[in-house]
């Protein structure tokens, strides 16, 4: 259970604005899009249902107090927080809030069809309360928890329709800049999801098409945001040319792999993660699940056929146990290669959470395969 007190918030902000004083930024991001929703003590709940506090109120209580120390304390340095909590707010809430004298708001959208999500009155009403709004695509962390590598279409198109909407939405006068998340958890619970090395090339095109911004048009994307982005990467073999209607083919570009940006080596090795992650499963959806000799009921009651086993196991994909050792060689591999940019906390975790589950399955269909082969002779059906 998680209690969420101002005395951590404020540990928390004192940590993270230290970076902020002496001639650092300006703004200083909070967060405060999950507050609503954070799991409360029981005596919390209890007093806040006898105080009749509602969602609103706790939420604009905690971001004034949280911005309010920042303001008083760093002098110049204006709080942000994500938008998604105030826009179904009417605007009088808003306004009554006092949170447009505290904070601007980051309004966030990571998918491509932004003007559903965020309709024309929502910035009509922080157009009247805030004098500054920000919005915030994702160029990784945003397209599956347990993604490895970014997905290039859907975060260069979701930010060709920020640029889009803020060409098109007069209400956004009050725009001051795009913010470009790279989340590597979807929150503090969950497992890794892209990591930034292999972001690298995500990054810089979508970089590369907000400075281009004011030559977008309707016309459709822009054939240099990619040459750019490809001479950025250093991608130098002539064959090498990338198109948005390429990124709708292979959303990843495995063939970054070869160009020599910092990262390179990790999109290299995700590459063929992804390649073994697909042969372990296959592998064991059809010896497990598709074949009749090596099911959980076979396991169960260590009962089948000892050809049938040798031929699936030591034949299907090269054989099974060519697989355990490229695993074996790959979990070596990428200890190697993280190393240059993580600490081994994070490796740990990401094999823990990538390898070791495909060497269980591996491991297992091996055990089982070597404890079925093993017996001679068989009971009669039906089992006890």
């Amino acid at each position: 259970m998680i209690t969420f007190t101002w005395g951590i918030a404020r540990r928390g902000v004192i940590a993270a604005t230290a970076k902020v004083v002496n001639g650092g930024p300006k703004s200083f991001h909070t967060g405060m899009n999950g507050r609503g929703r954070e799991e409360r003590s029981k005596e919390r709940k209890r007093k806040e249902k006898k105080e009749g506090k509602k969602e609103k109120v706790l939420f604009t209580e905690h971001v004034s107090l949280v911005a309010g120390h920042i303001r008083a304390e760093y002098h110049g340095v204006t709080p942000l927080v994500w938008d998604d909590m105030m826009r179904r707010w009417t605007q009088d809430t808003l306004r009554d809030s006092g949170l447009g004298d505290l904070v601007e708001p980051v309004v966030w959208v990571y998918a491509d069809d932004i003007s559903r999500l965020i309709p024309h009155y929502v910035w009509f009403m922080y157009g009247k309360v805030f004098p500054r709004v920000w919005v915030a695509g994702a160029f990784k962390g945003a397209y599956g928890e347990t993604a490895v590598v970014p997905d290039l279409r859907k975060s260069y198109d979701n930010h060709v329709a920020w640029l889009k909407v803020l060409h098109s939405t007069r209400a956004v006068q009050q725009f001051q800049a795009v913010v470009l998340t790279g989340w590597s958890r979807y929150d503090h619970f969950a497992v890794l999801c892209e990591l930034l090395p292999v972001s690298i090339p995500s990054l810089i095109l979508n970089l590369l098409l907000i400075s281009e911004e004011r030559k977008l048009n309707e016309a459709g994307p822009l054939p240099q945001v990619f040459h750019k982005w490809t001479n950025s990467l250093s991608c130098t073999h002539s064959r090498f040319k990338i198109t948005h209607e390429s990124l709708v083919q292979d959303r990843y570009q495995w063939e970054l792999s070869s160009c020599s940006f910092p990262g390179s080596n990790m999109y290299s090795i995700m590459a063929s993660y992804m390649s073994l992650r697909a042969r372990v499963k296959d592998m064991f959806s059809e010896l497990t699940d598709k074949q009749g000799w090596l099911t959980p009921y076979n396991v169960r009651h260590n009962f089948s056929s000892p050809w049938r086993l040798m031929t699936s196991f030591f034949s299907f994909q090269a054989n099974g146990e060519h697989l355990i050792r490229e695993l074996k060689d790959f979990r070596d591999l990428v200890t190697s290669v993280m190393t240059q940019y993580y600490d081994n906390h994070t490796i740990n975790e990401w094999i823990e959470q990538k390898v070791d589950p495909l060497m269980v399955k591996m491991l297992y269909l091996e055990r089982s395969v070597n404890s079925l082969t093993a017996r001679s002779t068989w009971p009669r059906r039906p089992f006890e």
